[in-house]
Formats: C-alpha cells, structure tokens, sequence
C-alpha cells in the first residue's frame, strides 16, 4: 500500500538525442544550403509523428500541446511523443500563464484559444505549426512577438510565411492545417496519406521549393485568402541561430526582426 502523503513520481524515458527541437537547433548550426538529407529526415520524423498521432486520434486522446519540444528523438531517429515539455524550465517562454495555466498559445489553434475547444482538429493545427518548426530549425513561431500580440495575430489571422527552402507544397500543407474552420483541415489519417506520396516525391520535392529570396519577418496576413496553396513575395526567415528562445529577446542584447505583414496584392499563387 502506498503510505499517506508519500511523493507521486512520474518515470519517463530520456533518449540520448533529446527532444526534436535540441535536434533541430544542433542541425542549424550547419545549415548553408539547403540539403536534401535533412527533407528526407524531415519527411521520416514527420511520418512516425502523424502515425503516433493517428493512433491516439483512433483511441480519442487530444495532446493539446503538440510541438518540436514534446518529441523525443533517438539517435536511430526513432520518434516518441510525449508531453512533458511544459515543466522543463528552459521552455517557460513557450508558454503563457493565463488564470493559473500555461497554454502554448504559439502552437494553439484559434478555436482553442478564442473558445477553450480542443480536438483532434486542434492537434492537427499544432502539427503544421511544429512542420514550420521543423522547417525553420527550431526557431520559436513569431519570435519576437510577445504571447499577447501572438494571440491577436492568430485571431486577426496573421500566420507564419514559408521558412527559407521549404517546398511548396509542404508549406501548402501547413497552411491547411491552419485553416480557421477546423472542419475544414486534414485528419491525422488524411495527413499520412499526403506524406507518404512526399516520401514517394522527395527527390522531387527540393527542386520546387518556395523561397528564393533571404531576411523574412514570420508572419503573413492570410486575411481574405480562400486558398493556403500560395507564396508571398517577402523575403523568408533570416538564420536561426541568431535567435534565442523567448519572447522579448531583450536580455540578449539582440533586436528581433522587424515584422512586415503582406498584403492581399503581395500574395501569388503557385500551385
């Protein structure tokens, strides 16, 4: 029998790697050009994360905080999802303490924020925002902007613009993740089947990628847009390693870029 009042302790598996945004920043370090192994390990981590995603869609589970930081990665790049991330204090700034909780609101979709609705249409929008991570190599979704503004953003519909060298139709598939209506977006299963023809695809896929020009700000009003299959004519995201990980990056002695917001006839479609 467990004695009264005695500790409750939760085991947890720690893979040597670390989690997948440790992961990416080790990998930005080395970034020049863009490489064509880090799509293909893109498309692989990707792959076991929808199927993990999948099955706790099957079982009626939500995650509620799918994000880089909750992947656990090995060096056989073997991928498990957890949820630990929120009590690490290296994450803090991720998260923001609203009425005695912490939500990633960077990595929530708008009906969870606005309305306190979670399903898997929810995770699927957090997803897409974990592919820009992954794409971006682990920068934090709208550095520079603080939880508050994030949060207008989201509602005013100001989403993350491509990252440097992503494919289009990967970009494309971000956008319907983030789509306003969550009927509207792709299932967990739908995912799959769109990344198995990727994986088919790959060798293709880096010979049509969306972003040719250097020094973005991440974000990009989608206001009016009907379509997510489109790029803006800003230029995409400067390197990650210039950037620390929180909101205000006033203690780095660094300034965050400036924001630059695109509208409606900036904005091509091409695809």
């Amino acid at each position: 029998m467990q004695p009264q009042n005695a500790l409750s302790l939760m085991i947890y598996e720690r893979l040597n790697d670390g989690d997948l945004h440790e992961y990416l920043l080790q990998r930005s370090t080395a970034i020049s050009l863009y490489q064509q192994r880090d799509l293909t390990d893109f498309l692989y981590i990707s792959i076991q994360i929808i199927s993990g995603m999948v099955y706790l869609a099957e079982k009626n589970f939500v995650h509620n905080d799918l994000s880089a930081k909750n992947i656990l990665i090995s060096e056989h790049m073997d991928i498990k999802i957890s949820n630990i991330a929120r009590y690490r204090p290296k994450y803090d700034a991720d998260y923001y303490k609203i009425a005695n909780r912490s939500l990633p609101v960077r990595w929530m979709a708008i009906e969870s924020l606005l309305s306190g609705i979670y399903t898997e249409m929810s995770d699927v929008w957090s997803f897409g925002v974990l592919l820009w991570e992954m794409f971006s190599y682990g920068i934090q979704p709208y550095y520079g902007r603080t939880n508050p503004e994030v949060i207008e953003m989201i509602r005013d519909r100001k989403l993350l613009t491509c990252p440097m060298n992503c494919p289009k139709r990967i970009y494309a598939l971000m956008c319907s993740c983030w789509e306003e209506l969550s009927e509207q977006r792709p299932t967990f299963t739908e995912l799959m089947k769109r990344f198995r023809q990727f994986e088919e695809k790959s060798g293709t896929l880096s010979s049509t990628t969306s972003s040719s020009l250097v020094d973005a700000p991440p974000i990009v009003n989608h206001g009016d847009i009907q379509t997510p299959k489109y790029r803006t004519f800003i230029s995409p995201l400067p390197p990650p390693s210039l950037f620390m990980r929180n909101d205000t990056f006033s203690t780095s002695g660094r300034t965050a870029p400036q924001s630059v917001i695109a509208d409606k006839e900036s904005i091509r479609f091409e695809i």
